[in-house]
């Protein structure tokens, strides 16, 4: 949001999402916007910590970017 607290139009959002035991993982998701919606993609990671960097550029050029690391847990895992 902007300083008046409106929504920011985006032209981009990507995640970047690294494996720090396996490279070879790493891969780069593309967002898309859903109608009268948020950004959303589908995409299966294995199991494991993963480095997550999300980057949106506005429309007017502005880049923003937020890291954090997330661990994705079996699917059946309780």
């Amino acid at each position: 949001k902007d300083r008046d607290g409106r929504l920011v139009p985006l032209r981009s959002v990507t995640i970047h999402a690294g494996h720090p035991a396996a490279e070879f993982q790493d891969r780069v998701i593309e967002l898309a916007k859903v109608v009268g919606g948020p950004y959303q993609a589908s995409n299966d990671f294995p199991p494991g910590e993963w480095n997550m960097e999300i980057r949106a550029v506005a429309k007017d050029g502005t880049n923003w970017k937020l890291r954090y690391r997330s661990t994705i847990f079996e699917k059946d895992a309780p």
